[in-house]
């Protein structure tokens, strides 16, 4: 195995407290979403493959740097469940690391007597596999794997950690006077985080019809709770007037952001700078009309809002 450890006794480095220390805080866990997965097949009968990456357990982060092939023993007849696991074992000079396989029960659950004994023996489950005697190949794979990382307070999104190796599925809080904590997730599955705000709505740019083009504020639209949002302002694309009476298509919707019925409501639009009103209307199919009543308009307002397809 190619698993180098740091954390035990006399194996601490600069170089090792760096990549031990970001695990702090997790009894056990893997680093990232691809760290120690174990996936089916490898040489040999019955094999496995755990992946390269790196895990934590009781003040120990082992990085594994090869892949590791291993071998589940014989079934002697229907199915068994057994465990992998992280084994740590502090005995000794520096301490050792391996992943080993401990048999199991027909029974889908954690092998009997895996070792609990941090600072002396302990076993991190990463998967649960299922064998059978009637085939040399492993049947299933259960992931048990932690995910590490912890939430993170911090002063404003900009200030959201850019280094890379930020484990996926980090929650960071930024203090949003009178609107509560914001909540950044990292959607990155390696390299350089990828933040998302989950405590706003994820606006999407709305595609116009041909002919329409948008003016002052980009149409988009978002969901919130099963109810549908578009905001933005439009305008005829070749400079004319939107026609009073005259009924327009601006855009179409995707599945998951229509109305279960049509929906009409009152917009917004302008005429020479004056006010004036407009109707809209989205049918099942997701197309959004616009019609200018009562004078032609430079452009039209599409706020609205209305509940989601069932």
């Amino acid at each position: 195995m190619a698993i180098t450890s740091y954390g035990y006794d006399g194996t601490m480095s600069e170089a090792g407290w760096s990549t031990l220390a970001p695990l702090l805080g997790s009894q056990r866990c893997v680093a990232g979403i691809s760290d120690f997965a174990v996936t089916i097949g490898g040489a040999g009968s019955r094999a496995i493959t755990v992946a390269t990456g790196t895990a934590h357990g009781f003040g120990v982060a082992d990085v594994n740097s090869a892949a590791i092939v291993l071998n589940a023993t014989t079934v002697a007849s229907g199915t068994r469940w057994d465990t992998v696991v992280i084994r740590r074992n502090w005995s000794g000079t520096g301490g050792t690391t391996t992943v080993v396989i401990v048999p199991g029960t027909a029974t889908q659950a954690l092998a009997s007597g895996l070792n609990s004994s941090p600072g002396s023996i302990d076993d991190q489950p990463i998967a649960l596999i299922q064998l059978s005697s009637a085939s040399t190949s492993v049947q299933n794979v259960i992931d048990l794997r932690g995910i590490g990382g912890r939430p993170l307070l911090y002063a404003s999104a900009p200030a959201l950690p850019l280094a890379s190796g930020q484990p996926i599925g980090t929650v960071a809080y930024v203090p949003a006077t009178g609107q509560g904590n914001d909540v950044w997730v990292n959607t990155s599955v390696s390299g350089t985080p990828t933040w998302v705000n989950t405590s706003r709505p994820a606006w999407l740019t709305a595609s116009l019809a041909s002919g329409i083009s948008a003016f002052l504020q980009t149409p988009s639209y978002c969901k919130v709770n099963e109810i549908v949002y578009i905001r933005g302002t439009v305008k005829r694309s070749s400079g004319a007037d939107f026609a009073d009476g005259t009924t327009y298509s601006i855009t179409t919707l995707p599945i998951g952001f229509r109305p279960g019925d049509g929906t009409n409501t009152s917009i917004g639009a302008s005429a020479a700078g004056a006010a004036k009103a407009a109707r809209g209307y989205i049918d099942t199919s997701g197309v959004l009309q616009i019609t200018v009543a009562g004078a032609a308009s430079s452009w039209v307002s599409i706020d609205m809002s209305y509940p989601a397809e069932g």
